[in-house]
């Protein structure tokens, strides 16, 4: 049995550039939805390659106040810049950014920018467009990895160089039998062994490992490898699972 599960960890390890390499990217409008500013968050829901939709949240960076005006700043590396100096922000179905924002007079002056071309949508998770186009292990790039409720958070590094809070809802692992899974049959589900095991631990090579009931109600301490499922693209984390 655990030979088995080896076995299927090392065949997804394996896939793992070629899941990458596959994914496109989809353009924001047209396959992601729901989009809102809250504080210096982005929210959006966005279909994955699965056809399934997931929900996906971003820092907001990249957009600052001149003089009144919302400009498009790809090279800010401040979370929520805008929120300190707007008022009365939000994003609406086009991706269109509009808000009050101070000028040099002090005057509240309404703004507004396109922000679609900010973003993206890889394999149902919004990101951050980057010229450098490049996916990075989550072990050499994103720090303090800690999993709630079948998600995983972590410290990411992009392409400008700064750290961004990442957050990703695990997708396709069940408890099967005492055993952390990858489930390819329900791949699309989001990840529901957090109902069953208990104590679940992320450590600093991506291992999640937690305590598991069996069919007998025994606890078994299982562990999965989350490298090849998971990657970081330009501060965020991305799933690799189709």
């Amino acid at each position: 049995m655990l030979s088995k599960f080896f076995l299927l960890g090392l065949l997804t390890a394996t896939s793992f550039k070629s899941f990458a390499a596959e994914f496109p990217f989809k353009d924001f409008l047209s396959s992601c939805k729901d989009t809102r500013l809250e504080s210096s968050t982005v929210y959006s829901t966005c279909r994955a390659e699965n056809k399934g939709f997931y929900y996906s949240r971003l820092p907001f960076r990249g957009i600052a106040n001149h003089n009144g005006v919302l400009t498009i700043d790809e090279n800010s590396t401040t979370v929520g810049e805008i929120t300190k100096n707007c008022k009365n922000l939000s994003i609406d179905s086009k991706a269109v950014l509009g808000g009050q924002c101070k000028d040099n007079a002090g005057n509240f002056v309404w703004s507004f920018v396109d922000i679609s071309k900010l973003f993206a949508n890889y394999n149902g998770t919004l990101v951050y467009k980057s010229n450098e186009n490049k996916f990075n292990d989550i072990v050499s790039t994103c720090s303090g990895m800690k999993t709630t409720y079948a998600s995983v958070e972590a410290q990411c590094l992009a392409s400008n160089g700064a750290a961004y809070r990442a957050r990703i809802r695990l997708r396709g692992i069940n408890n099967i039998n005492g055993i952390l899974t990858i489930d390819h049959e329900d791949s699309r589900a989001v990840s529901l062994f957090h109902v069953t095991c208990k104590n679940a631990t992320i450590d600093q090579n991506a291992i999640l490992t937690a305590s598991c009931p069996n069919t007998k109600n025994e606890d078994i301490n299982s562990s999965i490898d989350l490298k090849p499922l998971l990657s970081n693209y330009n501060g965020s984390l991305v799933s690799t699972l189709d």
